[in-house]
């Protein structure tokens, strides 16, 4: 799949159009077919290297967008919830791979 991402910190353009594996739900977890994806200060910070302390142990490449919307494409074992749900995640970390505890629209 294709994902915007950062390996070297810095300005808007230190952001690539990367390729990286399908990520797939784990157990308790879904994956979400996002629609829209929005950058907030937060995002701005990680691509600048501000957020690296939050950071240590994590693959490159870093990837923005910690907000976003779209419909459940995959649920894992013993997830509460229905594929085709509209749904957002909500973290507070950045959105790396599909396992994230969605908020239902």
């Amino acid at each position: 799949m294709r994902i915007v991402g950062v390996t070297t910190f810095g300005g808007p353009e230190r952001l690539q159009l990367l390729e990286a594996p399908e990520p797939h739900a784990g157990p308790g977890e879904v994956r979400i077919r996002v629609h829209a994806a929005t950058i907030n200060p937060t995002d701005v910070g990680l691509r600048q290297g501000y957020q690296g302390y939050q950071l240590p142990g994590r693959a490159e490449p870093y990837v923005p967008g910690m907000e976003a919307a779209g419909v459940i494409s995959e649920v894992g074992p013993g997830a509460p919830f229905q594929l085709g749900t509209a749904s957002w995640p909500s973290s507070w970390q950045p959105i790396r791979t599909a396992a994230r505890t969605p908020t239902s629209c």
